[in-house]
This record gives C-alpha cells, sequence and structure tokens, in this order.
C-alpha cells in the first residue's frame, strides 16, 4: 500500500515536469517561428521596396542594362538615344575681351609735356611759350576763324607745374581755348575727370614782319595760373566746347 503511493507520487511529479517542459519548448518555438517570420516579412517588403524604384538616370543599374541590351523587364531597350547638348545663343553674350591695341587705346595714358595731341599746321614761324604752375594737367588749344568757324591749329599738352614753348605758328589771329582736369583722354580729346574749359577772351595775334636785319616774329607768353598784375582775361566755356 506504501509502496504504491509512493509510486503514484513519483508518476504524478514526472507528468508535472513534462507537462512544464512541454509548455517551455511551445514558448520557445513560437518566438522562434515568430522572429522568422519577422525577418522572412522584412525581407519580402525590403526587396519589394527595391524592386518598385527605378534606377536613377546614369545609374549603374541603367549602365548594365544598356550593355546587356535588356532592361529590367527583360525586353529589348530601345536605340540609345543622342544626347543633346545645348547650343550657345549669340543673344546676350558679353563683348569679346579687347586686344592690347585697344586696351591702350581705351586706357587713360596721360600724354608727355609738350606733345601734340593731333596733327597740326606747323609752316609759320610764330612762337608760344606757355606756363601751367598748376596741380592739374592742361589741354592748350589754338584755333583759327576758316570761312565762319573755327577750326583747330594746333592742339597740345602741358603738365601740372611745367612749361612748354612750341613754334612753326603761321601769321593771323587765333583763339585760345584750354581744358584742365585730370584722366586725359586721346579718342575723346578732352579729360574725363575734374575738366574745366577756358577761353582767353582776347585774341591772339601772330605776326612777321620784314626788317633790315631779317624776319622779325611774334613770340608770346600766357600763363594758366593766376599771377600778380596779370592782363590776361579769361571766361568758362563748356566742356562739350573743348
Amino acid at each position: 500500500m506504501g509502496k504504491n503511493s509512493q509510486s503514484s507520487k513519483g508518476n504524478l511529479v514526472d507528468e508535472i515536469l513534462q507537462s512544464a517542459e512541454r509548455k517551455r519548448s511551445a514558448r520557445v518555438s513560437g518566438w522562434f517561428g515568430f522572429l522568422v517570420l519577422l525577418g522572412v516579412t522584412a525581407l519580402i517588403m525590403y526587396f519589394a521596396s527595391a524592386r518598385g524604384t527605378p534606377p536613377e538616370a546614369g545609374s549603374y543599374g541603367e549602365a548594365a542594362g544598356a550593355a546587356n541590351g535588356k532592361s529590367s523587364a527583360g525586353q529589348t531597350d530601345s536605340p540609345p538615344r543622342e544626347r543633346m547638348e545645348p547650343i550657345p545663343s549669340s543673344e546676350g553674350e558679353g563683348p569679346e575681351s579687347p586686344s592690347p591695341d585697344e586696351l591702350r587705346t581705351l586706357r587713360p595714358v596721360r600724354p608727355g609735356n609738350g606733345d601734340e595731341l593731333q596733327p597740326g599746321v606747323a609752316s609759320g614761324r610764330g612762337k608760344l611759350t606757355v606756363e601751367n604752375f598748376t596741380q592739374a594737367d592742361a589741354a592748350v588749344k589754338l584755333m583759327a576763324d576758316a570761312g565762319g568757324g573755327l577750326v583747330t591749329r594746333r592742339l597740345f599738352f602741358v603738365r601740372a607745374m611745367s612749361r612748354v614753348t612750341i613754334d612753326g605758328i603761321p601769321e593771323g589771329s587765333y583763339r585760345l581755348r584750354y581744358q584742365t582736369g585730370n584722366q586725359w583722354s586721346t579718342p575723346l580729346l578732352r579729360f574725363t575727370d575734374s575738366a574745366e574749359t577756358l577761353e582767353v577772351e582776347r585774341p591772339l595775334v601772330f605776326e612777321e614782319r620784314r626788317t633790315g636785319d631779317g624776319i622779325t616774329t611774334s613770340h608770346l607768353s600766357l600763363t594758366l595760373h593766376k599771377v600778380r598784375d596779370g592782363n590776361t582775361r579769361t571766361k568758362k566755356v563748356a566742356d562739350t566746347g573743348f
């Protein structure tokens, strides 16, 4: 009787232990299966999204497809399209770079003291001395009346704090006009910065007289700066009139 009771108790304990082991194994199997299912689902979603996204132009996938002559669907690709390059338009383009000669022409160049700024008439014996003891350069113009209009006979440059004497002036009556300033422009024949144009009110008369000793010629002098007891009066002229 006691042995049977003990045997029953032992069997009951074994059953309980076996049942617990079966439940634990079932739980482990359930979790493992769930993790496997989750991983498979993630892989399926990844490949589905990868297949559904077209490759970007110029990507490796497109290059490989072109090399094999097949598309991703197994169909033959259409002939490769020519690459269209934009044709530059001539409208709105900037000007070409100037040549070195053009740069020398456009860039303000300060003439030398006494330089003739344009071809002039030098067939006479008269002389003119111009003193410019100011802080600005000056361009001096001798003009003669030719049929109702003034024509430039001589145009020369006098640098600041300098003196110039020109000769070869034919006899006659001349108007003298000068412009002071900075940045002389040879193409424009005027100063482009701080320009001021003045004209001597009295005409300058050059004469040639024959005497027993030869020919006496005129040698006139003019100062562009103010001097004490000076007798030369000037008037302002529009810069466009130089």
